[in-house]
């Protein structure tokens, strides 16, 4: 295995301006390798035990990411990982392991090694119903400041509603709900918003059931971080409000909580025809025919 600490020892010989020359080359190397993406990076690493520990440490600093990104240290779109700025490879690799089966609409961003831990232990861990969808809820920051302000009192403050489309020839929206109590401020409530049809109209029967959970609350200790199913359709009509997941937060918690206006959710959605629907004539025949498909609406 290449060692550049021992290509620099090797040059002493030569004289100090040589060695001083070649540590900088090196230093150089490892600092360029964080504008890599994560798998490529890690390529690096396997060949070059310095370089190796130097990226298993760079997590640590993340001043690239400060810089460029803002608060912003990690993210994850398209397919491509720049991850080892906030985790070490090891993290890094078991997320990418996981994240691979599932459909992600736009950008990821991670704030901390935390949450990107939390994300990829719920995948880890989905058992028989894994989820299908990472999507990110995202705030208008004015609202937000407006909500923590306490000053939002009519209904609870929604994110930008995210659209999916159906192979049954509709498309749908669903938004992350939040909201405050008058007389306990302290108190955060999240859960999924109505599901609306935004386009076509779905077969009869058809049913769609949405849930998830907020990696960002179990990062922070709470062990109900799930967000409970909601459904549109199907022959009982839309489902009620579900329970919603239940935050005790101080004002400089839920500040931080909320101070980026967005936050990661996994997803699980399904749509599926009730067996009262199936025995009787679609308006479409081919509807119950095909597989089922849910996809990201396109922007």
């Amino acid at each position: 295995m290449l060692h550049s600490g021992a290509v620099a020892a090797g040059a002493t010989d030569s004289g100090g301006h040589r060695h001083d020359c070649l540590g900088r080359r090196a230093i150089a190397f490892e600092q360029a390798s964080v504008f890599l993406p994560s798998s490529d990076a890690a390529q690096l690493g396997a060949g070059c035990w310095t370089l190796q520990t130097f990226l298993d440490g760079a997590h640590r600093a993340g001043t690239y990411w400060l810089l460029k990104h803002g608060a912003a240290r990690g993210r994850y779109e398209g397919g491509v990982a720049w991850l080892h700025a906030l985790a070490d490879l090891r993290s890094v690799a078991a997320f990418a392991e996981e994240i691979r089966r599932v459909k992600v609409p736009s950008q990821l961003e991670f704030h901390s090694s935390s949450v990107l831990r939390a994300c990829t232990a719920a995948m880890a861990g989905a058992g028989d119903r894994p989820y299908n969808f990472a999507v990110t809820w995202r705030f208008a920051p004015s609202s937000v400041s407006t909500f923590l302000e306490g000053s939002h009192v009519e209904g609870p403050l929604l994110s930008e509603a995210i659209g999916f489309e159906c192979s049954h020839g509709f498309a749908f929206g669903i938004a992350l709900a939040l909201s405050r109590r008058r007389h306990s401020p302290g108190l955060l409530e999240l859960h999924l918003g109505s599901i609306d049809i935004i386009g076509g109209v779905p077969p009869c029967g058809l049913e769609i059931c949405a849930s998830g959970t907020v990696p960002a609350v179990r990062a922070m200790g709470h062990m109900q971080a799930d967000l409970l199913p909601v459904k549109c359709g199907g022959l009982g009509g839309s489902g009620v409000r579900p329970h919603p997941i239940v935050l005790w937060l101080g004002e400089e918690q839920c500040e931080e909580f909320l101070q980026h206006h967005q936050l990661i959710s996994l997803m699980c959605i399904d749509v599926s025809v009730a067996r009262a629907a199936r025995e009787a004539p679609l308006a479409s025949p081919s509807a119950e025919e095909q597989e089922a498909w849910v996809r990201p609406l396109a922007a």
